[in-house]
Formats: structure tokens, sequence, C-alpha cells
């Protein structure tokens, strides 16, 4: 969330949003043929 720029009441730390995008960013690394 922090490189987002997401508002949380956690603080800043959106831990959904987090896994969410590396889970995703990750997945299509994965696909990446180099």
């Amino acid at each position: 969330g922090e490189m987002i720029d997401w508002e949380a009441p956690t603080g800043g730390f959106l831990m959904q949003g987090c896994f969410a995008t590396g889970s995703t960013a990750g997945l299509a690394a994965a696909k990446t043929r180099p």
C-alpha cells in the first residue's frame, strides 16, 4: 500500500493489497519467458 499510496485505517499498511499485488506480480513474472 505504501508504493500505491492507498489510505487505510491501519496506519497506511494495507496487508491485503500488499499480498494481492505481490501475488499478481509473482504469477505474471513466472509466466514470462526470458
